[in-house]
């Protein structure tokens, strides 16, 4: 789902030069891997972490109760829809502790370079990605185009209200797609709509189950959301079009894996 992008510097640079100015490999200094222990209390500056989660701060990462799959989902940012196909039974099941530490403090990009470089030297992982065709959504600009407004930025937050309302203060549009994908429609949502830029909004929708007749009368199992209301709130409050597609998608499909060896 990754695509690697290629600074191409100067063409002609004198050799000694290129080789000075090349960046050393960051690497973590010290990483310890376990079997999980349902008793572990992983405190960061977050605050506690949760059991499925890794979270990095400063120089500091940890994950606890983690599987292979999830990490490698945290590694090459794939969202819980990718997926992820082939490789041993064990790395969907078999949970560890993870404690790395980097010479510095570190970037969110740097943390993925260096927790695949992790998984490719304490794992022996090695991926590739195919296509397939699924279900999505695709979000464009609407007739009349958008609704937003924009603001200076930096990139801010999107967050929920309430079950139905969303803000969105110096948010990006890959930012609402991503949380569509995660939290509303059950499906990825792709971003057509071009747009750029930090924006503050507020989308509001109704939710189904408000929607559907009296208890007494039997209703059909749904998703917790109805795509249709959401699509709706979208053109009138923001000016963004949402349709459902096909179209192909990266799988990640894991050629060889091995359990980590204890510390």
């Amino acid at each position: 789902m990754m695509r690697i992008r290629l600074a191409i510097g100067l063409l002609f640079a004198a050799p000694a030069l290129a080789q000075s100015e090349a960046p050393a490999k960051l690497e973590f200094e010290v990483v310890s891997i376990k079997p999980a222990s349902d008793s572990t209390v992983m405190s960061t500056a977050y605050g506690v972490l949760g059991p499925g989660f890794v979270g990095f701060k400063g120089a500091e990462v940890m994950g606890r109760e983690i599987t292979l799959e999830t990490l490698i989902k945290y590694a090459y940012i794939l969202t819980p829809f990718t997926d992820i196909k082939g490789g041993p039974d064990w790395m969907r099941s078999a949970k560890y502790d993870v404690v790395a530490k980097a010479p510095r403090p570190i970037s969110n990009a740097e943390f993925k370079a260096m927790l695949r470089a992790l998984l490719a030297d304490r794992f022996g992982l090695a991926l590739h990605t195919e296509d397939k065709e699924m279900q999505v959504f695709v979000l464009e600009l609407a007739k009349g185009g958008a609704k937003l407004r924009e603001t200076s930025g930096p990139e801010g937050s999107l967050r929920p209200l309430g079950p139905t309302h969303w803000r969105g203060k110096s948010a990006t549009v890959p930012q609402l797609a991503m949380q569509m994908s995660l939290w509303s429609l059950g499906a990825p949502v792709l971003d057509h709509t071009g747009l750029t830029g930090f924006y503050d909004f507020d989308l509001e929708w109704r939710r189904l189950e408000l929607d559907a007749a009296p208890a007494a009368t039997p209703q059909p199992e749904r998703t917790p959301w109805d795509a249709s209301t959401i699509a709706k709130s979208l053109e009138q409050q923001l000016g963004l079009k949402l349709t459902a597609r096909k179209a192909p998608m990266p799988v990640t499909v894991v050629d060889r894996a091995r359990k980590p060896a204890e510390n």
